[in-house]
């Protein structure tokens, strides 16, 4: 095997480089980076050197490079789907660098090593180079060293996928808002010391070689942070880096042939829905090693500040990162730590949070992020792209209720007589939410104007968007049946439709036009309030339960929906067993042939065709919609896609007819209909259930069977929020909607019993 990098592997990569990339424009007109970098998603593997003496090979190494989902690379502030249908491999040989840097060559691929499949990208090496950097990765594998694969590649073309569109790549149906980058070139692969992700874990097997597999402290050292000065203080914090790696190491070894390696510190996360991590290739290396270090040192400075020794603080340090408390963890146990069994100052202390700076719109980006049941696009309604970018990073990411209580305390400046979450760490903190929002009740609306942290501003928003995606997600079909109505009070209102006198009239000699007046056609609209009341007691606070939080938020957000199906139907089934429905009103058929047949809608099709207004002339609309039953609900969708009837002669043979009403009568279906197990909300059966009746309905928007009001145009529930009383101790929230169902004009809709 070759000792030294091809010369040609060199020259056929040399206008690629990741650290000076070109850009370009996506297809939003957007910048984006004209190259990035993959980080290999599963399970790195180094094989050491095989055979003996001079015929001993070279180490190889093999990896997953991409499985293909969405992924988040440096200079993207929306994640990245590369398509591998138009992904190909550079011209010849592969290079395999250190840190992406093209004088630090370690190996190579071959051609054959570099598999493109429709899902995944798969990569085999060798470490052809004889150098330091190759011996330095092979050997620091063997003693442990979680190393990092990224696959640096070169993108050709690009486009932005909007919020709702979709495509197909790799297997799979992405949504947007996404980047989709539909050609691309692998270049290069890289190891990298820097993980992309803290919760990927990753393993790396290499023959023991006979000695002692754990690398002393300044091998450790030197692997990691080569050619960095550490003063006292820092050495220290390396070294309790170093010890509660090894502890973890030792603590899972299974004394078989392979090495556990815990994750490094927590520095970088950026992470795509795929599970694909990615490492930053525009930051130098010695900036990225250095950003570790200062995250160490953040941990360092909380010795100093609760004035814990170094044996105590070394075991929380260690617990830390065996256990991976997260910093705000941390800190609440070195100051359990620091506190003395008589509290000075009468006991007060300050609350310390994450940071000290976290806006209102990133508080609540986070909080919903961490739910994983909002979409992004929801998220990101009314909150920048700077704030949405700055929820995801490592120090803002994944707010509960208690860390959002602390930012309260500190953002009013409250201290507290304890770190314990209590029943008076939750009044200090609903009183310090007073003193930011002293208006008291809050109506949850989408926003990012707050200029004020609190727990009734960032729980609205968050309740907003759960409550919307929720709200959008209850299927009714209410909405295509109804006429809206706007009312500015809840007095009833009265339908005005033109008398038997109006209408155009051939205009006279003398040219006057002839009046047609409106009169009241005694049908009026009205709507009442529906609501209910929910809360988040002291003890979902207590438990930092913020499932329990956005679960109250979805009911009352899905409430609203299933009310207004609910009041439509029983309003309809009403209407079916009264005076509304019936022959005499030219609007009702029964009999055999009534069912959903080619006789049953050649019925329903000639009363429509029929009809006329009060001045005795025709009405000229047709009815549109079909309303069924779940039994009979295929019936009305095969009227209406089929071109060809099944027939049945008199010879018992079959045959086709060509279907008169495909695309006739658009159908839907409601449960309401016939299923006679539904009851309304205070638990009463819903009258006049059949399982072959349907209705035809006109097109509301001309003249509706069933007029929808609705208070001052608002068609979605409000919901607000404030303390709840004394003896409960929490935040409730209520939501109501202001809505009411009418009936409105005989000659707009037609039933049918379906049956004798």
């Amino acid at each position: 095997m070759p000792k030294t990098l091809p010369t040609e592997i060199i020259a056929s990569d040399e206008a690629f480089d990741l650290n000076t990339p070109d850009f370009l424009i996506a297809s939003n007109g957007d910048e984006v980076p004209g190259s990035m970098a993959i980080e290999a998603e599963a399970d790195l593997e180094i094989q050491a050197a095989q055979g003996e003496g001079k015929e001993k090979g070279p180490a190889t190494f093999t990896m997953l490079a991409y499985s293909g989902g969405k992924m988040r690379p440096a200079g993207f502030y929306r994640d990245v789907v590369m398509d591998l249908q138009g992904c190909k491999k550079a011209a010849g040989k592969m290079p395999i660098l250190s840190n992406h840097q093209h004088d630090q060559p370690v190996g190579h691929a071959e051609s054959d090593g570099v598999v493109i499949s429709a899902r995944n990208i798969n990569i085999a090496g060798a470490f052809s180079v004889d150098s330091e950097d190759s011996r330095r990765i092979v050997q620091s594998s063997k003693d442990g060293f979680p190393w990092k694969a990224s696959v640096g590649a070169s993108i050709e073309k690009i486009v932005f996928v909007e919020a709702g569109d979709s495509f197909q790549a790799n297997g799979r149906t992405f949504k947007g808002p996404c980047f989709h980058a539909q050609e691309t070139t692998l270049h290069e692969t890289s190891f990298v010391t820097v993980a992309g992700d803290p919760k990927t874990k990753t393993k790396v097997k290499a023959t023991r070689s006979g000695k002692d597999s754990n690398m002393n402290f300044e091998a450790w050292l030197e692997a990691r942070f080569s050619g960095i000065e550490f003063d006292e203080t820092q050495l220290i914090s390396m070294k309790a880096t170093y010890e509660a790696e090894i502890k973890a190491s030792a603590d899972s070894g299974t004394g078989d042939d392979t090495t556990t390696v815990v994750d490094p510190p927590k520095v970088v996360e950026a992470s795509g829905g795929g599970g694909a991590t990615v490492v930053d290739p525009l930051l130098d290396l010695k900036a990225a090693r250095l950003e570790m270090v200062q995250e160490d040192l953040k941990i360092s400075k909380l010795q100093a500040k609760y004035g814990l020794d170094d044996e105590k603080f070394m075991e929380l340090k260690a617990s830390h990162f065996e256990n991976e408390w997260s910093m705000d963890k941390l800190e609440l146990e070195c100051s359990r730590k620091s506190r003395p069994s008589d509290l000075g100052n009468g006991g007060q202390y300050s609350i310390h949070a994450t940071s000290t700076v976290v806006s209102h719109s990133v508080a609540v980006a986070s909080i919903a992020a961490s739910l994983n049941t909002v979409p992004e696009e929801v998220i990101a309604q009314g909150i920048s792209d700077d704030d949405m970018q700055k929820a995801s990073e490592y120090e803002y990411r994944g707010l509960g209720l208690q860390s959002l209580m602390r930012l309260v305390l500190q953002a009013a400046g409250v201290t507290h007589s304890g770190f314990k979450v209590d029943d008076d760490f939750i009044r200090s903190a609903l009183q310090a939410d007073k003193q930011q929002n002293p208006r008291g009740y809050t109506n949850l609306r989408a926003s990012s104007g707050f200029t004020t942290l609190s727990l009734t501003n960032v729980l609205g928003d968050v309740a907003n968007k759960i409550m919307l995606s929720r709200y959008e997600a209850v299927e009714t079909i209410h909405q295509y049946f109804v006429k809206m109505r706007d009312h500015k009070d809840f007095r009833p209102h009265s339908i005005m439709s033109l008398d038997s006198k109006g209408g155009y009239k051939r205009v006279a000699a003398d040219g006057e036009l002839k009046h047609s007046g409106l009169v009241d056609s005694k049908k009026t609209t009205d709507l009442d309030t529906f609501g209910t009341v929910m809360a988040i007691t002291r003890k979902d606070w207590i438990n930092d339960d913020l499932g329990a939080f956005a679960e109250v938020t979805a009911i009352l957000g899905e409430m609203s929906p299933e009310a207004k199906e609910e009041e439509f139907f029983v309003l309809l089934m009403s209407m079916i067993g009264g005076d509304f429905f019936q022959a005499g009103n030219n609007n009702y058929i029964d009999g055999a042939s009534s069912a959903i047949s080619v006789d049953g809608l050649n019925t329903v099709q000639q009363m429509f065709d029929n009809r006329v207004k009060n001045n005795k002339r025709p009405i000229l609309t047709k009815g549109q919609l079909i309303m069924a039953g779940i039994s009979n609900y295929q019936d009305a969708v095969d009227f209406y896609n089929d071109k060809e009837l099944a027939m049945t002669t008199t010879a018992n043979k079959g045959k086709s007819k060509k279907n008169p009403h495909k695309g006739r009568f658009q159908p839907y279906k409601s449960a309401y209909l016939s299923n006679p197990l539904i009851k309304d909300v205070n638990g009463k059966a819903i009258a006049n259930q059949s399982a072959n009746q349907f209705l035809v309905f006109d097109d509301p928007k001309t003249k509706a069977a069933v007029y929808m009001s609705n208070l001052n145009g608002n068609t979605r529930p409000t919901i607000q929020s404030d303390d709840t009383s004394f003896t409960t101790l929490g935040i409730q929230y209520r939501g109501f909607d202001d809505f009411g169902f009418s009936e409105g004009h005989e000659e707009s809709a037609i039933y049918s019993k379906g049956e004798a």
